[in-house]
């Protein structure tokens, strides 16, 4: 997308990551503190949590399952938009770590996978609406603006 003088926006050295709902959501709520990849990354540093527009059964079904177990506001968790921010410090893989049961819930700490240790969590005071992407990519400055304004 371009600005009126057929600009296009420029990237923000703030990078963002799309999850699906009810996992990005459950960061942002402090319940979940590893995401679980099947790559790693050698990043460290901020990272905006993107929940992206899918929601299948599958994922609602989920959402009912943790918000009755953990977190009511699970079941309506917003879509399309960045939820939070957190800081990556370290990237392990999963039979390295040791998680708690409610961690274990929301990742999948299977073999040949990593999980990304997040900390310094903050749920945005309003989500942002953005379009996600596969990986991770970095943000146009305009949203990182306005996720750094909602914090």
């Amino acid at each position: 997308m371009n600005d009126l003088f057929g600009n296009a926006p420029q990237p923000s050295k703030l990078k963002a990551i799309s999850l699906w709902q009810p996992w990005a959501s459950a960061i942002a709520f402090g319940l979940k503190r590893i995401e679980t990849r099947s790559w790693s990354t050698p990043y460290r540093g901020v990272i905006a949590i993107h929940a992206a527009k899918r929601w299948t059964a599958d994922e609602r079904d989920y959402a009912d399952m943790f918000a009755d177990r953990y977190d009511t506001r699970l079941r309506n968790a917003p879509r399309g938009v960045i939820v939070a921010v957190a800081r990556i410090v370290d990237c392990r893989r999963t039979e390295c770590l040791h998680v708690c049961e409610q961690e274990y819930d929301f990742g999948n700490f299977g073999p040949e996978r990593y999980g990304w240790l997040l900390d310094d969590v903050r749920e945005l005071r309003e989500p942002v609406p953005c379009r996600g992407f596969q990986s991770m990519w970095p943000l146009d400055q305009g949203i990182a603006d306005l996720v750094n304004a909602r914090l």
